[in-house]
């Protein structure tokens, strides 16, 4: 059935709450100039807008002229750490046009974003490295937004071939592209989507010289400046706005931690989320480990999800992944409304992750172990999976330029998994924003270029530790 207003008011009475509450911090880019509901900005885009949550910041990109060219939703850090805020211009390099340069300044953000073009022709989209900022599209009429009830003017209309139900009760996953309605796409990061066609196209990488110059770097070399970078990233977080930050019993957290621990002091909070047996010794090792900076540290208790609140979060997040995150939900509206979380769960490309389990990385060209990484699970049956599945996947393997498809099993994770799981999630969250100073198109480039063997021994991140930790080496990881 098609309706006059956006599903996500339906969805919102059906809450009995305002819609401005249900969808915070998201936003939908159509062709008319009124927001879809009170409470929304908007801003020009010339023969489009862009309607947005007031919670996210918005950033004009001008040329060098002074003229609009685009904006920059979310948050976003440059190649110095800087948070783009109010208006950003951008300069041509020789021989470059002006799409060019704005492709290459998005190509060096860090955050949670995402950035549209403004001018004569329809917009160009894009999200950040990996899609923390999510995009669905609908197909016939090319509105766009952050959530399917955003998106839509009309009921879902199921897949057939997808089965729903198992991705909203967890074992599975959507990926390359696929949403639950049949008409509509996720935007994948490092594409963009070009309304005037309604067709989405890898924008990054262009060739594999980033992963060649990477893969020349001595290995102490190459840590020194991934340490730089997210120290860099985690920096920049604390400084743009009030920030907490959840610090466990692993690696990651502790990395983040201490690569940046002389401004560690500006987080508002330091922090664990205590909800069963496993997380309390994460958050046993997590005091532990502040203890020894000096900080202090909170743990973090909260009522396990009820009924209401697995029915808001799956609108909030448009039916696109399951609930398997609402302790970390319930938890995090205990924090203070309005700072950044910093996290980082981009890191598992350190581990090589998604290289298979054995002891040996699976081969690169494995193309039934790829579509299995996919994580789709139960929610493809094998007797009735899409009939474009493996043709999805091949194209998508192949869009890789040169030698980057030698790590095709890195980029999926960046581009296939983590759109569909922390990316969809991330609307979840109503009080706080998550941002990772691990999501940087060069971070990904310098650790994928890496031999997935050496990652799979933990090279990256105990040389991490062994320079950015080393008074906390006895402190057990967990």
């Amino acid at each position: 059935m098609q309706y006059d207003q956006r599903l996500a008011l339906r969805e919102a009475a059906s809450l009995k709450l305002a819609p401005d509450k249900v969808f915070v911090g998201q936003f939908v880019i159509d062709q008319s100039d009124k927001p879809p509901f009170e409470g929304y900005l908007s801003h020009d885009l010339s023969d489009w807008w862009l309607h947005f949550c007031p919670s996210l910041d918005l950033c004009v990109v001008k040329d060098g002229s002074g003229q609009p060219f685009g904006a920059i939703l979310g948050i976003a850090l440059n190649d110095a750490g800087q948070h783009l805020a109010g208006e950003v211009v951008v300069t041509l390099h020789q021989g470059e046009t002006l799409m060019d340069a704005m492709e290459r300044l998005i190509a060096s953000l860090t955050g949670r974003y995402i950035a549209v073009t403004r001018g004569k022709a329809a917009p160009f989209v894009y999200t950040d490295a990996v899609g923390e900022m999510a995009v669905v599209y609908d197909t016939r009429t090319g509105v766009t937004g952050s959530t399917l009830p955003l998106t839509l003017t009309r009921d879902i209309i199921d897949r057939g071939d997808i089965d729903h139900r198992a991705v909203m009760e967890s074992p599975g996953h959507y990926a390359l592209g696929y949403t639950r309605d049949a008409h509509c796409e996720r935007l994948l990061p490092n594409h963009r989507l070009d309304l005037a066609q309604i067709t989405q196209a890898r924008f990054w990488p262009r060739d594999d010289v980033p992963w060649l110059a990477a893969s020349e770097l001595a290995f102490d070399d190459m840590i020194d400046e991934l340490l730089a970078i997210l120290r860099r990233n985690t920096v920049g977080f604390l400084q743009t706005k009030p920030s907490v930050f959840p610090l466990s019993g692993g690696q990651d957290s502790r990395i983040l931690i201490t690569a940046a621990r002389d401004h560690v002091h500006l987080a508002k909070a330091i922090f664990g989320m205590h909800h069963n047996w496993a997380s309390g010794r994460d958050c046993d090792v997590g005091a532990e480990v502040a203890a020894r900076m000096g900080l202090d540290y909170r743990r973090i208790s909260a009522p396990g999800p009820r009924k209401w609140g697995r029915r808001a979060f799956h609108t909030r997040v448009g039916y696109a992944v399951n609930s398997g995150g609402m302790n970390s939900v319930t938890h995090t509206a205990l924090l203070p409304e309005g700072h950044l979380v910093i996290r980082g769960n981009v890191m598992g490309l350190t581990r090589a992750n998604d290289w298979g389990r054995g002891l040996r990385p699976r081969p690169w060209d494995d193309a039934s172990f790829g579509i299995a990484r996919l994580l789709m699970g139960e929610a493809v049956d094998p007797a009735q999976r899409p009939d474009d599945l493996e043709r999805r996947y091949l194209d998508w393997r192949a869009s890789l330029p040169g030698t980057v498809k030698y790590r095709s099993h890195d980029l999926s994770f960046c581009e296939n998994y983590l759109p569909n799981s922390l990316g969809a999630r991330n609307y979840a969250y109503t009080n706080v924003t998550h941002v990772n100073p691990f999501a940087s198109r060069r971070v990904i480039a310098l650790v994928s270029a890496v031999d997935p063997q050496l990652r799979k021994n933990n090279r990256i991140n105990n040389r991490l530790l062994e320079i950015s930790a080393p008074d906390l080496a006895d402190i057990r990881l967990v």
